[in-house]
């Protein structure tokens, strides 16, 4: 968060398995061109997949509450 108004993130908090297996379908030579392999890469999603969607909800579950704590001159 910047300031009053600016969020930004980094990374895909929405992602889920299934989004990630259309990536590596996609992704094949990204993932070459840094050098990792794809087995790397799906070991490394294994560990942290499944608290991605708790960092999910607790992401914009927080971006929701700030926005709802608003108000908005007419």
């Amino acid at each position: 968060r910047f300031g009053n108004s600016a969020w930004g993130i980094q990374f895909h908090p929405e992602v889920d398995e299934g989004g990630l297996n259309s990536w590596y379908a996609e992704g094949g030579r990204a993932l070459a061109e840094a050098g990792l392999g794809e087995d790397d890469a799906r070991a490394a999603d294994a560990v942290h997949l499944p608290g991605q969607r708790s960092l999910s909800e607790a992401l914009f579950g927080g971006f929701a509450r700030v926005v709802a704590a608003r108000t908005v001159a007419a």
